[in-house]
């Protein structure tokens, strides 16, 4: 009888220890696939990249192969499909903030594990025939950032091993997300204008020298616009300053406003604008130039407290295209400069391309 309860005992002590050293053996990997995870995403601060790395990593190390990041939107606070993967909702999708599982996870800041969505009346499908989902917040320094969000198509797929796994991966990408947005967030601020919210004189340059070098690369053409506020002073002598801060920002969204989308707007300094128009040859950038000349002269500009200027503002305009003007930055922004000049003492309010004061032609 001794020798039946030693035995039985050893084979406990045995069926234990081999459970350890399985439950030892998953821990090491999970720490491994953990500190995968933590290298691959200390590897960009591109936003985009990160959050593909974080999907990419759930379904090869771990096998969750349907999964999405939404990201919370101040400005509409709705919570925004930033990357996807096997999902149903492709990125940039959007749903308000306070619905669903994940704006529930969302707005609590708590995770959420549902054993059988197809009878959860907050669930809006992300992947078709899905019958679990499991919800976590990404929180970086105290706030609620988005949503890291995978689901099954097995019910009941989801327990305590995944969530600590993904409450553990969502620290760790909501950290990398929030020292993205913060290199974001610096990198603007260093390369904009922050009285007009263009692009400042230092973007420029180097806007102006890779413009350059892809038309050089691929034998496109290239123009430059360089634009001055006729009579400026006059606006700063009779408002003050502050109107004249005012009308630099009215024109930067009208600049804005009145090119295209490739189209690239900069505060030179002052009262000098630039726009860079890539693969634009010398035609269609006068007709830019035009088109500009034409708003900002007919454009009612207003004083800081929303009076009607008593006189308009008007700009001049000089206009130099790579090939033809120029083959390096450097003279390209002096040929438009000197016809900026030109357009400015043959009257202000019109536009002079480059080369010896040439007729504006629009045909």
């Amino acid at each position: 009888m001794v020798w039946i309860k030693l035995l039985a005992t050893v084979a406990r002590l045995s069926r234990e220890l081999a459970e350890a050293r399985a439950n030892l053996k998953q821990a090491e990997q999970r720490l491994t696939a953990l500190h995968q995870i933590a290298l691959s995403l200390s590897t960009t601060l591109d936003l985009s990249r990160l959050l593909e790395v974080i999907l990419e990593q759930l379904g090869q190390l771990w096998g969750y192969h349907h999964g999405a990041i939404l990201l919370h939107d101040p400005a509409t606070d709705e919570l925004v499909v930033a990357a996807s993967h096997e999902y149903s909702r492709a990125a940039g999708q959007r749903i308000a903030a306070g619905l669903g599982i994940c704006g529930e996870v969302f707005r609590t800041g708590r995770p959420l594990v549902i054993d059988d969505v197809t009878g959860d009346p907050r669930y809006i499908e992300g992947v078709p025939g899905a019958q679990s989902e499991l919800a976590v917040p990404l929180v970086w320094e105290g706030q609620v950032l988005g949503v890291l969000n995978v689901e099954s198509p097995q019910a009941k797929a989801y327990g305590e091993t995944d969530l600590d796994l993904l409450t553990t991966v969502a620290e760790q990408a909501a950290a990398a997300i929030g020292n993205a947005r913060l290199h974001q967030e610096t990198h603007h601020l260093a390369i904009t204008d922050q009285q007009t919210e263009l692009y400042n004189y230092r973007h420029f340059q180097e806007r102006l020298a890779a413009a350059v070098r892809e038309a050089q690369l691929t034998a496109t053409p290239m123009s430059l616009l360089m634009l001055d506020l006729d009579f400026f002073k006059r606006c700063n002598d009779t408002y003050g300053h502050l109107t004249g801060d005012a009308v630099l920002q009215q024109l930067a969204r009208l600049l804005r406003d009145s090119c295209r989308a490739d189209d690239q707007v900069f505060r030179y300094g002052g009262e000098e604008f630039t726009v860079i128009l890539p693969g634009t040859a010398d035609a269609d950038a006068l007709r830019v130039a035009e088109r500009i000349r034409e708003r900002v002269a007919q454009h009612g500009f207003v004083t800081r407290s929303g009076r009607r200027l008593d006189f308009p503002i008007t700009v001049s305009i000089g206009v130099a295209g790579y090939p033809r003007d120029a083959m390096s930055e450097v003279d390209l922004l002096i040929a438009a400069d000197r016809a900026m000049y030109a357009a400015k003492g043959a009257g202000r309010n019109r536009v002079v391309p480059a080369g010896a004061g040439a007729p504006l032609l629009l045909a």
